[in-house]
């Protein structure tokens, strides 16, 4: 028992010492692992904010591309109401056309096009 009592009072004497090169390499590893962690955080946070960017555009072309739509519809309702046989027959009253009743055809050379003539 003399034995016992004298290892444990000589075991809580001693000083655990650390060795200054396997200090130097846990706040090492401990300073790489935090940069690690740091550089993940701020790629993530820069490819979130990104995506969250092209969201936001994507959708103000997509309106844009809905009111280019609806605008192209207008636009084929107006066309087809302009050239209606009514609208046309008015616009020839307005222009004061009249109608021809002999239409003779003259024939041109290779260069020129046919031509009509009003008789």
């Amino acid at each position: 028992m003399a034995i016992e009592l004298n290892i444990r009072n000589q075991s809580k004497n001693r000083r655990r010492t650390i060795n200054p090169q396997k200090k130097a390499g846990a706040v090492f590893l401990s300073l790489i692992s935090l940069i690690l962690i740091a550089l993940f955080g701020f790629f993530y946070l820069s490819q979130t904010s990104t995506v969250a960017t092209k969201g936001y555009e994507i959708k103000q072309l997509e309106k844009q591309l809905e009111t280019a739509k609806e605008s192209a519809r207008d636009l084929k309702l107006e066309a087809t109401e302009l050239q209606s046989l009514k609208n046309l027959q008015e616009k020839v009253k307005q222009l004061n056309f009249v109608p021809t009743e002999k239409i003779q055809y003259v024939a041109g050379s290779a260069t020129h096009k046919d031509v009509a003539k009003n008789n």
